[in-house]
């Protein structure tokens, strides 16, 4: 059994089996097994990662530095998918806004769970989703003083959404894809307009769906590239962020992802996300849980950059576009 393991064959077919793995998790080709094994790629990236000590434990060299090798790939390729920065910037003296983002499906305990969330957080701005006529009536009713400036839209599907704030709006907008309402809300960062945008992107269900995810995502792009203001894009898209129709949407509309990182417990994926523009900077972004450790929400906070530092980078994405 030993000289069978330590054949030079048998380890070239598991070195070459790990890198077909790597590369197709990678690439993500638009097969169906493969998008909905996509929400496990960190979950690959740790498999590897006990295959190469398992390798090194059973002293097969090349499965175990191939195996290495491909967790590090996927573990560049994740990187590169979340914030790229390695600590989170310095607070300057520019204005700031926290934003707060959750779905009402993930509310268990009703009312008073939400009115805890946000007398424990208090965002200057909260965008919720899955905002039903009960939801509704608590909004503008219960929350008004808090958050006077409210942007709803009540909807008995999964469609209903709102935007409130403690800062005024100068503008509220809705745009529609195919029947699936988009809220645009405009608030002040000191001198400055910040467009804040939330979308609900419907699940992935075959390749239609796929379709239908490029061109909604396709029409945010759009929006968000005719504004000349920050931008701040958030909501439920119920894709992961490495995905590739949220990498090209980050591309096409030139956002930044907030998060980081994430921590897998059990198979519990992040779908909803908060991407802004190159104005702005995240400097603290926080995963929300209930008391029973389970996803609520999602936090974060945003400052506009000095204008030094913002020419600065303009002037580095035009020397790498040129």
């Amino acid at each position: 059994m030993n000289k069978l393991l330590k054949s030079t064959s048998l380890q070239t077919a598991i070195s070459g089996l790990l890198i077909a793995v790597t590369l197709i998790t990678i690439i993500s080709p638009d097969w169906e097994i493969v998008q909905q094994g996509t929400e496990y790629t960190v979950h690959v990236m740790v498999g590897l990662l006990g295959l190469g000590l398992l390798f090194l434990s059973l002293d097969l060299p090349r499965p175990m530095f191939v195996s290495f090798a491909c967790c590090a790939s996927i573990c560049i390729f994740l990187k590169n998918a979340s914030n790229e920065h390695l600590h989170l910037p310095d607070l300057n003296m520019e204005p700031k806004v926290s934003i707060a983002h959750l779905n009402t499906a993930n509310i268990e305990e009703g009312f008073d769970e939400l009115q805890d969330f946000i007398n424990e957080m208090d965002p200057d701005v909260l965008s919720i989703q899955e905002v039903t006529p009960e939801w509704g009536n608590f909004i503008q009713t219960r929350l008004k003083e808090k958050y006077p400036y409210q942007n709803i839209l009540v909807r008995i599907d999964p469609y209903g959404m709102c935007l409130i704030s403690k800062i005024p709006f100068t503008r509220s907008d809705t745009f529609n894809y195919n029947n699936i309402p988009n809220l645009m809300t405009t608030v002040s960062m000191g001198d400055q307009n910040l467009n804040i945008l939330s979308s609900y992107i419907v699940p992935k269900l075959g390749k239609s769906s796929n379709t239908g995810n490029k061109g909604h995502l396709d029409l945010i792009s759009d929006k968000i590239m005719s504004s000349k203001n920050p931008v701040i894009s958030l909501g439920d898209f119920n894709m992961v962020y490495w995905q590739n129709e949220i990498r090209d949407f980050r591309k096409n509309a030139k956002l930044e992802n907030s998060r980081r990182d994430f921590t897998p417990l059990g198979f519990r994926i992040p779908h909803d996300h908060i991407f802004y523009s190159d104005q702005l900077e995240c400097t603290q972004f926080n995963e929300i849980n209930n008391d029973n450790s389970n996803h609520f929400g999602i936090l974060g906070t945003f400052q506009l950059k000095t204008a030094s530092q913002y020419e600065g980078v303009k002037a580095a994405l035009g020397y790498l576009e040129n």
